[in-house]
């Protein structure tokens, strides 16, 4: 995300505060924290799933062919892994 540290705690307390997002500590290094979505927060996504997954389709799947497909989710996956690290 580009989003300066401060704006990104005030952001996740404020989704804390909805109750869409919950913090669990780092298993590995203790100061640090990930935001995991709640499972109200999970729900509101499934229903949000039918507008937006019409969006993604219109402005990004119908223009890339299947190997394209492949290949950005490919590559999706590894900026995951690597920021996971």
């Amino acid at each position: 995300m580009v989003i300066s540290l401060s704006n990104l705690t005030r952001l996740v307390d404020r989704l804390e505060a909805a109750g869409l997002v919950a913090r669990e500590r780092d298993s590995e290094d203790r100061r640090g924290a990930f935001a995991v979505l709640t499972p109200h927060a999970r729900e509101l996504r499934a229903r949000m799933w039918k507008v937006y997954g019409r969006a993604i389709d219109e402005l990004f799947d119908r223009h890339l062919t299947a190997d394209e497909t492949a290949a950005l989710r490919a590559s999706l996956l590894r900026v995951i892994a690597a920021a996971r690290c």
